[in-house]
């Protein structure tokens, strides 16, 4: 039983975030078969016309309920999946789909730079705003202890792991985990080590769907993310983590990317 739970929830899951062509329509072709197929005397024949009063006030011709299941879409076994099926407490990336570990995003600022490796600081990448098309792609981690793990959303308010793949300033790909560093202030940086201290997202109210990032920090706090100039060599703008009682997020959002490499693998 615990077996069929699992497998069970995790089916209703991806159809929540992937519902295949080949998919939809192979099930619709199973339905319409059974539905046809049941209707093979008139005592069959006799409860479906009752069923159909019961539930509709109308019967429906054969013909009527083979196009009914012909015009269903794998958008629209999704959007009911996610209404019905999917815990509306998980964060959307730019489409209002779920965050999702399987995808690839760009994290895009309200002023549309992408965020993406800075200047180097004490031997590690910083992170800052770049400008668009140069920001790093990056994956989301549920869990970094397991990142072969059942593939999850990302609630909101709980930590949550990137690790990015992009192009450094020294023209060469780098791939890393984003997190805040220790010290005063904690400066947002790229590191190669996955034990990570952690991101936590919020979603922001509104049809843009836009997450306020906050930082976990070496105190395992929430903590609030500011840009800054003139800190980095050459000016060069980045991000600090502020203890506060009130935390400020930074304004992004995560914009769905296609990657073209596929032997990068799951999580690379």
């Amino acid at each position: 039983m615990d077996d069929l739970a699992h497998f069970t929830l995790r089916e209703w899951t991806r159809m929540s975030i992937d519902a295949l062509d080949v998919e939809v329509e192979c099930a619709k072709s199973q339905l319409k078969a059974s539905l046809l197929l049941s209707l093979d005397g008139t005592t069959p024949i006799a409860e479906d016309i009752g069923r159909q009063l019961v539930t509709s006030g109308r019967r429906m011709t054969p013909q009527q309920i083979e196009f009914a299941v012909d015009a269903v879409s794998p958008a629209d076994i999704k959007r009911v999946a996610q209404k019905y099926l999917w815990d509306p407490d998980n964060l959307k990336d730019a489409n209002g789909d779920i965050v999702w570990e399987a995808k690839w995003y760009k994290i895009m600022l309200s002023d549309g730079t992408e965020l993406g490796f800075g200047p180097q600081v004490n031997g590690r990448w910083s992170c800052g705003p770049r400008p668009s098309g140069q920001g790093v792609v990056v994956r989301y981690i549920r869990d970094q202890k397991n990142v072969t793990a059942t593939n999850h959303g990302w609630p909101t308010g709980d930590a949550g792991y990137f690790k990015a793949i992009g192009m450094g300033a020294d023209g060469k790909e780098h791939r890393k985990y984003l997190s805040l560093s220790n010290g005063d202030p904690p400066i947002l940086a790229w590191y190669d080590a996955s034990d990570s201290y952690g991101l936590i997202g919020e979603q922001i109210p509104g049809p843009e769907n836009r997450i306020a990032l906050f930082a976990k920090n070496q105190f395992n706090e929430k903590a609030g993310l500011r840009g800054d100039t003139g800190s980095l060599t050459n000016n060069a703008p980045a991000f600090f983590g502020h203890r506060s009682d009130f935390p400020v997020g930074l304004d992004c959002s995560l914009v769905p990317v296609p990657l073209g490499n596929a032997n990068l693998g799951a999580f690379f």
